[in-house]
């Protein structure tokens, strides 16, 4: 997750213990989701700020590429 500009070793930790682990988990979150990651998170319009969502779809499709062809090219 640290992948995602704007998230360190401590909001990928809290990210954690909320159950998120995954690219593929952020690239679907909705609006209700993002407000309850700002509320544990703690931080308001942050994710929108820094485009999580965008950059999260982008490192799951990254991911699933390099996990099909199993890392040739």
């Amino acid at each position: 997750l640290k992948l995602i500009v704007g998230i360190g070793p401590v909001n990928e930790g809290k990210l954690n213990r909320h159950g998120v682990r995954t690219f593929a988990q952020i690239a679907d979150w909705k609006k209700a989701d993002i407000v309850e990651a700002e509320r544990y998170l703690e931080f308001d319009g942050r994710i929108a700020r820094e485009s999580w969502v965008s950059q999260a779809k982008k490192l799951a499709r990254d991911s699933a590429k390099v996990a099909k062809t199993k890392g040739r090219k």
